[in-house]
C-alpha cells in the first residue's frame, strides 16, 4: 500500500518551510532514514529523511515551493509491495524531465554535506554538475568553488543557476512597469556596471529582514556617548580573572556591562518595555 509522506512537525513553533532541494526522483530506491529532501525554515536548514525502505512512487513538491506541516511531500511504495508499479513509474512531466541531470551525470543524489550544498546554492552552482574529488566520491567545498570559478570565466557559455542574464533590461520595459507602492524604493540600475545575480530571499533571511524592519520602525534609536574611568574596574577584573577561568568561565568587560545594564533596567523599567500597537 502506498505510503504518503507528510512534512513532519519541525518543532519550535515552525508551521511551514521552503523546499531547498529534492534529492531523489520518481522510481528511485531509498532506505529508511535516507535524506530525500532539504527544507529551510525561519530557524535553520533541516534534512528530511525517508520514513520507509522502498521506492519513490510520486514527488509532489519541487525546489522553491513553500509547504506547511502535514502537507504530503512524496508517496512511497514499501519494499516488496506493488513491484510492477515500482518498475514502471508514471510518465514524467515536461517540468520533471527538464530537471533531470544530463547524460553522463551521476545517478541518484550526489554525496555532499549540507554545508557544501548551501555553498553551492549561494554561488548559483548546480551541484549535480560538480565533479567530486573527496573520499568515496564526495563533493567538497573546494570542488564547488572551483566549479563556480569555471562558470565565471569568459569562455563559460551558461550562467549559474539563479543568475540574471548578463545584459541590461530595456529601458522601455522599466518605463512600462507599474509604479511601486510608496514604501517600496526602486533599486539602482546595477546592471549598467556589470552582471547582476538575483538570489531569492530565503526563509531565515526573510524572517530576519521582517523583524529588523519592525524593530527599526517601533524602537526609538538613541545614541549616547560618554567617557568613564574604568581603571579600578580593570584592576578588579585582572585580579579575579584567573580564578574565574579556573572554574570554566571568562571574566570580560562584557560581563560587567551586562550587570550594569540589568541593574539600570530594574531601576528604570520603562526602558525594559515594548510598544504594543
Amino acid at each position: 500500500m502506498p505510503v504518503e509522506f507528510k512534512l513532519p512537525d519541525l518543532g519550535e513553533g515552525i508551521h511551514e518551510g521552503e523546499i531547498i532541494e529534492v534529492l531523489v526522483k520518481t522510481g528511485d530506491r531509498v532506505k529508511d532514514g535516507q535524506t530525500v529532501l532539504i527544507v529551510e525554515t525561519d530557524k535553520a536548514t533541516a534534512e528530511v529523511p525517508s520514513p520507509v525502505t522502498g521506492t519513490v512512487k510520486e514527488i509532489r513538491v519541487k525546489s522553491g515551493q513553500t509547504v506547511r506541516v502535514g502537507e504530503v511531500l512524496m508517496v512511497f511504495l514499501k519494499e516488496g509491495e506493488s513491484g510492477e508499479e515500482a518498475k514502471a513509474p508514471p510518465p514524467q512531466t515536461a517540468e520533471e524531465r527538464s530537471e533531470r541531470p544530463p547524460a553522463g551525470a551521476l545517478e541518484g543524489p550526489v554525496a555532499a554535506a549540507p554545508s557544501t550544498r548551501r555553498l553551492a546554492r549561494e554561488l548559483g552552482v548546480d551541484i549535480d554538475q560538480v565533479k567530486p574529488s573527496g573520499p568515496g566520491g564526495r563533493i567538497t567545498p573546494e570542488d564547488v568553488r572551483a566549479f563556480s570559478e569555471g562558470l565565471r570565466r569568459p569562455e563559460a557559455q551558461k550562467p549559474p543557476i539563479g543568475a540574471a542574464e548578463p545584459k541590461p533590461a530595456p529601458l522601455e520595459t522599466r518605463e512600462t512597469t507599474p509604479t511601486p507602492p510608496p514604501e517600496a524604493v526602486a533599486l539602482p540600475q546595477f546592471d549598467q556596471v556589470g552582471r547582476v545575480e538575483r538570489i531569492a530571499l530565503r526563509s531565515v533571511r526573510r524572517a530576519t529582514a521582517k523583524h529588523l524592519a519592525v524593530a527599526w520602525s517601533q524602537i526609538p534609536h538613541v545614541t549616547h556617548m560618554d567617557v568613564a574611568d574604568v581603571s579600578e574596574l580593570e584592576a578588579f577584573r585582572g585580579k579575579h580573572r584567573q580564578q574565574v577561568e579556573a572554574q570554566g568561565g571568562a571574566l570580560s568587560l562584557t560581563v560587567f556591562a551586562m550587570k550594569a545594564a540589568a541593574a539600570a533596567l530594574k531601576k528604570f523599567p520603562r526602558f525594559n518595555s515594548s510598544l504594543d500597537m
